[in-house]
């Protein structure tokens, strides 16, 4: 990963890796993946199309949110640099986008673990299930940020199923819970809704809506961010290309 700052606060980080036979890539065995995120916005480009879609996103304000982050989360979603809303083919789907659980073809289980700075107060850690049923995919996830001092914990369930066959949407409902020490602990309840769209040529169209509910989570209006996140992703034998937009 190499890091540029390009002034006004605007701060890159490319992305890039050769990927082997043993890397648990379940879209492709080898190949390159490429990913450059600008602040928030998680991007992967080869062509035109992409670079001038890059350079009017940095024209866009960013948001910024102080609590109950979800992206990047999960080991494969952090390699793609977070741009996995559109992508959506693994158990990872029950957190980042609902509606990819209907495409799923069997049972899956991740989990994430990391600790920032090597710091222990400053754990993340992630474990998802999606379980495809012939009523639909289902998906379970637990997340949690912080320590002793101070903890963020997500607990989450979600639904997905076809509306027609190449249009598939999902729901999820998240119990948000933080607890500060000497102070004490709350939680609240939100929902997400995602949408994947299939298109020729391994195209997909991705789109999420994190937090349709803000709840405050304290006295002073500290309310839950309301995300939109879009995105695009293709995928082949060799190289998977996705562009993602945070909003």
């Amino acid at each position: 990963m190499h890091s540029v700052n390009c002034g006004n606060g605007v701060r890159a980080e490319v992305f890039y890796m050769q990927v082997r036979d043993s890397d648990s890539f379940s879209d492709c065995s080898r190949g390159t993946v490429f990913g450059l995120r600008f602040n928030r916005n998680r991007i992967m480009s080869r062509n035109l199309a992409f670079y001038i879609f890059i350079s009017t996103m940095l024209l866009l304000p960013r948001p910024g949110h102080a609590a109950f982050d979800t992206i990047p989360l999960g080991a494969r979603p952090a390699r793609l640099a977070g741009a996995f809303v559109a992508l959506a083919d693994d158990a990872n789907t029950a957190l980042l986008n609902p509606a990819g659980l209907s495409l799923l073809g069997g049972p899956e289980l991740t989990t994430f673990y990391t600790r920032l700075f090597g710091i222990e107060d400053l754990r993340r850690m992630m474990v998802a299930a999606a379980i495809p049923t012939p009523v639909g995919g289902i998906g379970f996830f637990f997340h949690s940020f912080g320590g002793e001092l101070y903890r963020e914990s997500v607990f989450g369930i979600s639904y997905s199923r076809p509306l027609f066959s190449h249009l598939f949407l999902g729901a999820t409902l998240r119990t948000l819970m933080v607890a500060i020490d000497r102070y004490g602990a709350t939680n609240r309840f939100t929902g997400d809704a995602g949408l994947l769209l299939r298109l020729p040529s391994q195209i997909q169209l991705g789109l999420k809506i994190e937090g349709l509910r803000r709840p405050e989570i304290a006295e002073q209006s500290d309310q839950i961010p309301r995300v939109v996140r879009a995105g695009l992703s293709r995928t082949s034998d060799s190289i998977t290309i996705a562009v993602q937009l945070d909003m």
